[in-house]
């Protein structure tokens, strides 16, 4: 029986007999993983763009993980007893109650971590001589600080809670908030290091203080005098522009105000805002605001604004009929051009697009999107369904014509 594996990324063999690879044939595999029992069975497959051939110890299994893993002390009772080679598809986080020891035996068969490794820093030089392979930024931290994996919020509580001289480490996903009333002679007192993997968001009158117990930060933002932080994107309809009376707001996301508004409503309030990132407001309203708002980009749109969060269709209007909406694509959203939409109606019935997520379309319609986008953070996803088909069609007639009794297929993992 004649078999073939194609467009494979992790082909297991630790358990493979020579049953299961008489007559297969293996095309593009990114990891093929052997022991020293299963590594001469090799010599009976026929490769094809073959990247990496990992051997791991008889009796060991693989595992692959997709997404970010911490490890602590208790960790290694999950295995129980049973040698794995991880490959881990994503951060990885260790820690400091993982003695070498427990690392060892969690690790006896290795590892290759595709992404950023956070650890203490006693256990740094037990990386290479266990065979753990780091695709991505090695950060240390030390050992006898209290480590922290979710957001901190710096304030009096906080730190009057902490022993005196205290080290602090503050790891990925989290980040460290520090509160504009907090005492700058209390965190002195009570912090004397801080190392932050994540972000930072301080204010202007505390960056001397934060400065001088950092050891390690990555992306520091400063909240200017006066400001209130949010860590929220800020989106400003009718209902609820009336609270921002009196406001000085700092957001690290989009500043978004909804269509509806008017100059008259604006100038009645005394607001202030200020973002890293747009500010997406609608023409009618900028020169009411335009002084109110510091922003990265300063961006205005026509007629109604539809925003997206997940998968929606542009609605196609009846002959005649023209009604602009403008598009906000937010990440990870989708929004898919009608196949029959022509460039006229495009035209007509399409304002700006600010797109940060995916824009599902035909070759056809590529021009006349291009020329609505505004901010381009996002892909445009061209279906050329036909032209995939024949492709898959002509693909599949020619494993059928190799002979080929099984085929197999765009697999993330196989196991012989």
């Amino acid at each position: 029986m004649k078999k073939l594996i194609k467009n494979v990324v992790m082909l297991d063999m630790t358990a493979a007999t020579l049953e299961s690879v008489e007559g297969l044939t293996v095309n593009n595999a990114v990891r093929v993983f052997v022991t020293a029992s299963t590594r001469p069975l090799l010599g009976h497959i026929q490769f094809g763009n073959l990247v990496s051939i990992i051997e791991i110890p008889d009796g060991a299994s693989a595992s692959s993980i997709n997404g970010s893993v911490t490890i602590d002390g208790n960790y290694e009772s999950s295995l129980e007893g049973k040698q794995t080679y991880f490959m881990i598809n994503g951060s990885l986080l260790i820690k400091n109650d993982v003695t070498p020891e427990t690392l060892s035996r969690i690790f006896s068969a290795g590892g290759d971590i595709n992404g950023s490794i956070t650890l203490p820093d006693t256990l740094t030089a037990l990386c290479p001589m266990l065979n753990i392979k780091v695709n991505g930024s090695i950060n240390a931290y030390p050992s006898d600080s209290l480590l922290y994996t979710g957001d901190i919020t710096v304030n009096n509580g906080f730190l009057s809670g902490l022993p005196e001289n205290a080290k602090i480490t503050a790891a990925k996903p989290g980040n460290v908030f520090i509160a504009p009333d907090t005492d700058p002679k209390l965190f002195s007192r009570h912090i004397s290091e801080l190392y932050v993997f994540g972000d930072t968001i301080v204010p202007s009158a505390l960056c001397d203080v934060f400065y001088k117990a950092a050891r390690l930060y990555e992306k520091v933002t400063v909240i200017p005098e006066g400001f209130v932080y949010s860590d929220k994107p800020l989106t400003i309809n009718r209902a609820g522009i009336y609270t921002l009376k009196g406001k000085s707001l700092y957001t690290p996301h989009n500043i978004v105000f909804k269509d509806g508004f008017t100059e008259n409503q604006i100038n009645q309030l005394d607001f202030r805002l200020e973002t890293e990132k747009a500010a997406i407001v609608p023409d009618c309203i900028v020169d009411a605001v335009f002084d109110r708002i510091k922003a990265d980009g300063f961006y205005t749109y026509q007629g109604k604004l539809v925003t997206v969060n997940d998968e929606m269709n542009v609605n196609k209007l009846n002959h005649g009929e023209t009604a602009v909406c403008s598009y906000l694509i937010n990440q990870d959203a989708l929004l898919s051009i009608p196949e029959d939409m022509t460039a006229e109606e495009i035209e007509q019935t399409i304002g700006e697009i600010f797109l940060y997520g995916d824009i599902a379309l035909r070759e056809a319609h590529v021009s006349a999107i291009k020329e609505k986008i505004v901010i381009e953070e996002g892909n445009l996803i061209i279906d050329d369904t036909s032209e995939d088909e024949a492709e898959s069609d002509r693909n599949d007639d020619d494993d059928a014509a190799s002979g080929y009794d099984i085929v197999i297929g765009n697999a993330v993992e196989f196991k012989l």
